[in-house]
C-alpha cells in the first residue's frame, strides 16, 4: 500500500508523507558559541585536544593554522553550518564525531533532541547543499544567510523514531557507495602515478635507452642526458612569473569568465570552465589586463591551497582572466615548447620540488619567485618535440581510462544525493529499517 502523501508547501521538497511537520530551523537546533583561548598553534595542540580541526571550507589539505584565534570548541553530536559563501563552498554542512575546534567560518549547531537527530539533518542539508533554490528562501540570491534567515527557513520534521530509521537506512546503502567510489579513486590514483611516472623517465631520460648520462646537479632530478642542459625555469619563459589580481571581485551575472583554483584543478590538465569562480564586468577584465592578458600554451599552476602545484594549459582562444592561486608559466619558444613544460612540470621530480618549496600558514602555499629558482631539464628543441609527441601517444589511452573511472565516479555521487534527498523527504518509506 502506497504512503499517503501531501504538499510540504516548500517548493524544495515537493510532496512529504501526511505524517510530518514542516517547522523553522530555529526550533530544531540553535547556534552555541564557546571561543577558545588565544592560544597559538603548538600551545593548543598541547592540550591534546582530538577530534575535527575544520578550516577554511574550501581547503582540505589537513594542514592546522599558524593560530587559532575566533575558533571555537566543538563536540560529539554538534551540526556544523557555514552560512557564507553558499554557492560557491563545496560543502555546507559538517558532521562532529569528537571533541574538537572548529574555524569561525562554521556555525556550531545544538540539536533539539526531542525533535531533531543531528545525522538525519546533516544528510537532509547534505542533500539540499544550499544551492539556490534554497537562498531563494530568504528573499533575495545572496550567496550567505544571516543565522536569522537560516533560523527562519522551514525543515520537514518525521517523527523522531523515523529519523533515526532514515539514517541507518542512509548509512547502510552510503557505506556501499562510498566503498564503491574508493575503491573506483583507487584505481585512479594507479593511473595518474603510472602516467607520472612515463612523463617523469621521459623529461630526465630521454627517449634513446643507449644515450651518455651526465649527473644534473639536482637530487631531484638524477641523471640526465649528457648533450641537456639543467637550469632555473625562469630561463626559458618569455616574462617574469605573474599571477591574477588580489582583490576579490564582485560576481555578475553574465561577463568574462574569472578562472581559480578549482577550475584547473578539476581540469585534467586544461581549464574547466563548468568550475570557474563566476563571471566579472568587463571593467574589471580590463583592469586585469593592466596585469595579465591569457594568451594561448601559458601554463597556470596552483600557487596556494591544497591543490597546490596542479597543472592547466590553456587550450583556448576564449576570453577570459584568472585569480591570484594561479601562476602564470609562459615559455619563451625559442628556448622550450609549452607542451614540453606543461609535462615538465608534472613530473615527479618537479612536483617534489615544488613540495620542498612550500609554506604553511592555514594552508601550504609557494611564492612565484620561488616558483622562479625551480630546476629544469632542457633538451634541444627538436628532442623537446619528439618527447612530447612520444608522451601525447602513451598517455591517451591511460587518459581515456582516467575519465571513464571519474565518469563512474560522478554517476555514484549523483545516485548517493538522489538517494538522500528521497529518503530525508520521505519519498522513499524507510519505516521497516531496523535501528
Amino acid at each position: 500500500m502506497s504512503r499517503e502523501m501531501k504538499s510540504a508547501e516548500l517548493e524544495w521538497l515537493g510532496d512529504i508523507p501526511n505524517d510530518w511537520e514542516t517547522i523553522p530551523n530555529k526550533h530544531l537546533m540553535k547556534k552555541k558559541k564557546e571561543l577558545c583561548p588565544k592560544f597559538n598553534g603548538e600551545d593548543i595542540l598541547s592540550l591534546s585536544m582530538k577530534g575535527v580541526y575544520v578550516r577554511d571550507p574550501n581547503d582540505e589539505s589537513g594542514k592546522r593554522p599558524a593560530t587559532y584565534d575566533g575558533y571555537q570548541y566543538v563536540n560529539d553530536g554538534d551540526l556544523l553550518m557555514c552560512l557564507f559563501d553558499i554557492d560557491v563552498t563545496p560543502r555546507c554542512v559538517g558532521r562532529v564525531y569528537d571533541n574538537g575546534l572548529t574555524s569561525p567560518a562554521y556555525s556550531r549547531m545544538i540539536m533539539n533532541p526531542k525533535r531533531a537527530n543531528v545525522d538525519y539533518y546533516y544528510y537532509y542539508y547534505l542533500a539540499l547543499d544550499f544551492d539556490k533554490t534554497l537562498l531563494h528562501l530568504s528573499k533575495n540570491m545572496r550567496s550567505s544567510l544571516t543565522e536569522t534567515d537560516f533560523g527562519g527557513i522551514k525543515a520537514p520534521v518525521p517523527p523522531i523514531t523515523e529519523q533515526r530509521q532514515i539514517v541507518s537506512f542512509l548509512d547502510r546503502k552510503c557505506s556501499a557507495i562510498d566503498t564503491a567510489i574508493e575503491k573506483t579513486k583507487e584505481s585512479i590514483e594507479k593511473l595518474e602515478e603510472y602516467k607520472k611516472a612515463v612523463i617523469t623517465k621521459a623529461v630526465t631520460k630521454g627517449l634513446d635507452p643507449d644515450v651518455k648520462m651526465k649527473d644534473s646537479g639536482e637530487k631531484c632530478t638524477g641523471e640526465i642526458p649528457s648533450h641537456w642542459g639543467c637550469c632555473k625555469i625562469l630561463y626559458v619563459l618569455s616574462m617574469p612569473i605573474t599571477d591574477g589580481p588580489h582583490e576579490t571581485p564582485v560576481a555578475v551575472d553574465e561577463g568574462i569568465p574569472f578562472v581559480s583554483a578549482e577550475a584547473v584543478s578539476q581540469g585534467n590538465g586544461t581549464i574547466d570552465f563548468d568550475h570557474i569562480w563566476g563571471y566579472v564586468s568587463q571593467e574589471f577584465y580590463e583592469q586585469c589586463c593592466k596585469k595579465y592578458i591569457p594568451q594561448k600554451d601559458d601554463i597556470y599552476m596552483i600557487k596556494s591551497g591544497a591543490t597546490t602545484g596542479r597543472i592547466a594549459i590553456v587550450d583556448t582562444d576564449k576570453i577570459f582572466t584568472i585569480w591570484s592561486p594561479l601562476a602564470v608559466l609562459r615559455t619563451n619558444k625559442n628556448k622550450m615548447i609549452a607542451k614540453y613544460l606543461y609535462y615538465y612540470v608534472q613530473s615527479d621530480c618537479y612536483q617534489r620540488q615544488v613540495e620542498l618549496g612550500w609554506n604553511y600558514g592555514t594552508q601550504q602555499n609557494i611564492g612565484m619567485r620561488m616558483v622562479e629558482r625551480l630546476k629544469i631539464c632542457v633538451p634541444p628543441i627538436k628532442e623537446q618535440q619528439d618527447i612530447v609527441a612520444y608522451i601525447d601517444n602513451k598517455i591517451s589511452s591511460i587518459n581515456t581510462l582516467i575519465a571513464m573511472k571519474q565518469n563512474t565516479i560522478n554517476k555514484w555521487e549523483e545516485y548517493k544525493k538522489s538517494l538522500i534527498y528521497y529518503a530525508v523527504t520521505g519519498k522513499i518509506d524507510c519505516r521497516n529499517e531496523v535501528v
